[in-house]
């Protein structure tokens, strides 16, 4: 009799053992995930710009196997193996992402807000192309008289970056007036505002008194991005917001 009840129970665990290992082997070989979706099979991937290279590693590198039956009829059966951005700091490097000042998607762990995670038919994965993904939360100002050069060709990420900076405004530079000056090389002397040239106008350091709580920089005479008066000033008669006696 305890012979008979030994072997029940022997079949019973192989039975749940095998059952776990049958699991485990769909889910390595991929073949019951790309059964429905297709679309992240290596061979229709083909068909895409840009592939993110864990596709090739396989559905666990970033996903838990689904817990039998409940897939696909429960929402929320797929689960990750660490939260975002977590997860995507097991390859990319978090230190790349950090900074004082970090894009709002970012730090809200909302890296699929720019990016897809499979493919794309966009550069870094996006989902889709620049400036247009920008001016999905930034006012796209094309449309005025005068445009930045970099801003009218959509090159956002020439002056900002995409992540995280330790300056304001998520800018490349430490300082704003490096930045313009990378380009806009020729004002840094001769008669310009910039040079010192005229009569030592400050630049740096000091405050801006048409913007509360900012610094005097380019950005005080000039906008970044556009605007309807020559060479991008924000406004008419912009000497006399600071010198009321011209």
């Amino acid at each position: 009799m305890r012979i008979r009840r030994r072997v029940k129970i022997l079949i019973c665990v192989l039975s749940a053992v095998c059952s776990l290992l049958s699991a485990i082997s769909a889910f390595a070989d991929d073949s019951s995930c790309l059964s429905c979706h297709s679309r992240y099979s290596s061979q229709h991937s083909k068909t895409a710009k840009v592939v993110h290279a864990a596709l090739d590693a396989g559905c666990d590198t970033c996903h838990l196997p689904v817990e039998g039956m409940k897939h696909p009829m429960q929402k929320g059966s797929i689960k990750l193996t660490h939260d975002v951005p977590a997860l995507c700091y097991v390859c990319h490097d978090e230190s790349k992402f950090k900074g004082k000042f970090i894009h709002a998607p970012l730090s809200g762990g909302m890296c699929t807000a720019c990016h897809n995670v499979h493919q794309s038919d966009f550069s870094k994965m996006l989902i889709i192309n620049m400036p247009m993904l920008c001016y999905n939360c930034h006012e796209n100002n094309t449309n005025k008289k005068y445009v930045h050069a970099p801003t009218r060709k959509g090159q956002c990420a020439v002056c900002h970056n995409a992540h995280a900076s330790n300056t304001t405004s998520l800018l490349m530079t430490v300082h704003l007036n490096d930045l313009c000056v990378s380009c806009h090389w020729k004002y840094a002397r001769g008669a310009h505002v910039l040079s010192g040239f005229m009569g030592n106008h400050p630049m740096w350091k000091k405050p801006d008194p048409s913007r509360p709580g900012k610094e005097l920089s380019c950005a005080s005479c000039h906008d970044p991005h556009a605007s309807d008066f020559p060479r991008l000033r924000p406004r008419e008669g912009l000497c006399r917001v600071c010198h009321k006696r011209i």
